[in-house]
């Protein structure tokens, strides 16, 4: 997030790392980003290029995951206005914006580590009462405990939440 760029500007970069433009599919990415943004607009992967008004968080590799998979948007006032192009920009209140793919904003890019075929040992433990599942993965590099409710999140929260009726197992 050190310059300008367009969209593709943006994604070809991210692109050039193995990364992507930054997907917020809950409040725990949305505050995330909001921290290393520092009140600057950025350019997301969110986007309708296949269709218009259907938006999609770009996965690179011609994958995506449609926002309507995921319940969780955080659209500014009067948006999406898909008159205003097909590109989502971040404004500086943390607000999704529908923006011409052209101007040139900051970005985020999110590397996801590659992990390597093999075995790997992973301890699934749920708690009564709760929705959440606690997956504690270890590799030579580092350990890993999160909870989350939602099966698309990149970042999980520190203890289990509480359970909505829609989520109990």
């Amino acid at each position: 997030m050190y310059d300008l760029q367009t969209w593709e500007g943006a994604k070809d970069i991210c692109s050039s790392y193995n990364a992507v433009l930054a997907s917020a599919l809950d409040k725990a990415d949305e505050e995330f980003l909001k921290y290393y943004a520092n009140q600057h607009p950025y350019w997301t992967g969110l986007n309708d290029f296949e269709n218009d008004g259907q938006f999609v968080w770009d996965q690179g590799n011609e994958s995506s995951i449609p926002l309507s998979e995921n319940s969780y948007t955080n659209w500014a006032a009067n948006q999406p206005n898909i008159d205003d192009g097909n590109c989502v920009v971040a404004n500086s209140a943390n607000k999704w914006e529908v923006a011409n793919c052209s101007e040139p904003h900051f970005y985020i890019c999110v590397k996801y580590p590659a992990i390597s075929p093999g075995y790997w040992t992973m301890n699934l433990r749920t708690y009564e009462g709760s929705c959440s599942v606690q997956i504690t993965s270890q590799s030579n590099i580092q350990i890993n405990v999160a909870y989350t409710e939602n099966i698309h999140a990149d970042i999980g929260n520190v203890s289990p939440g509480n359970c909505k009726e829609k989520y109990k197992i």
